[in-house]
């Protein structure tokens, strides 16, 4: 199963878990954007160090992808 989110609010620890509300997009006025609470997400505290080291990992791998295709694009404008 999949599930959308625009964005991850309240996060708290309740009883040694730790709870995070998963929220979408529900609406816009002017230039500001509502939000609606979609799902809530709860972890243990061993099972959420892993996913923020996987997050982590995950940045870093990006932001290196990143780095290679600026690289290699001023690289192809200086040749030219």
């Amino acid at each position: 199963m999949s599930s959308y989110i625009d964005a991850i609010t309240n996060v708290r620890l309740v009883n040694g878990t730790l709870r995070m509300d998963l929220m979408v997009i529900s609406g816009q006025e002017d230039d500001k954007f509502t939000f609606a609470k979609k799902e809530e997400l709860v972890m243990s505290l061993p099972a959420f160090s892993q996913a923020l080291a996987t997050m982590k990992s995950v940045e870093a791998e990006l932001k290196n992808r990143a780095d290679a295709a600026r690289d290699a694009a001023e690289n192809s404008e200086s040749i030219q």
